[in-house]
């Protein structure tokens, strides 16, 4: 099957996930009246900026984000009009805003961590995936690669000093980004 156009493709991704869309949109909305002119005005909102999907990113979280900002505007031509939505619903929406831009930018940052762990030596990778994915102590580690601890926690060390700069290396050509990010915490002994 020929790959769909990112507009087809939304859209039909909005059409799987439209009673979830229009349900949130129906939560936000004090007049029932309008959900379906909202909803209608999300979709034109997503089909505009549909080269911008990310496939590895939930679709009905970045829907969400364009319903959200879709009912504030209805609510701002509303407040002209005489019906605003809530203090309490506006403020809801903008905290969910925020928290939308922070969680979509660390999930940008999250891809760049497991890019730089696939950069490292398999040997190592296995060590960071015991230590760090699977919460296991330096100690078992060394025992189910035939290690020595010590040796661990120097390939440890190195793993962690090699992801921090290559982090830094992917992160300097990230736009806003100012300082150096967090090395790994080192696993308890």
């Amino acid at each position: 099957m020929p790959p769909r156009d990112p507009v087809t493709a939304v859209q039909s991704l909005f059409v799987e996930h439209g009673a979830q869309i229009r349900g949130f949109v129906a939560a936000l909305m004090p007049d029932p009246a309008l959900v379906d002119d909202v909803v209608q005005e999300t979709f034109l909102a997503i089909s505009a900026k549909a080269a911008e999907y990310d496939p590895a990113r939930s679709f009905p979280a970045w829907a969400y984000g364009f319903a959200r900002r879709k009912v504030l505007e209805n609510s701002r031509r509303a407040r002209r009009g005489g019906q605003p939505l809530p203090d309490e619903v506006l403020s809801v929406l903008a905290v969910m805003d925020e928290a939308e831009a922070e969680l979509s930018l660390a999930a940008s940052r999250l891809r760049f961590v497991d890019a730089c762990i696939a950069e490292l030596t398999p040997q190592v990778r296995r060590i960071v995936e015991y230590c760090y994915r699977k919460s296991l102590k330096p100690a078992e580690a060394a025992r189910l690669m035939g290690w020595t601890p010590g040796s661990v926690h120097v390939a440890l060390s190195r793993a962690r000093a090699a992801i921090r700069r290559c982090l830094e290396r992917k992160l300097a050509a990230e736009p806003g980004w100012e300082t150096p990010p967090a090395t790994l915490p080192n696993p308890a002994p």
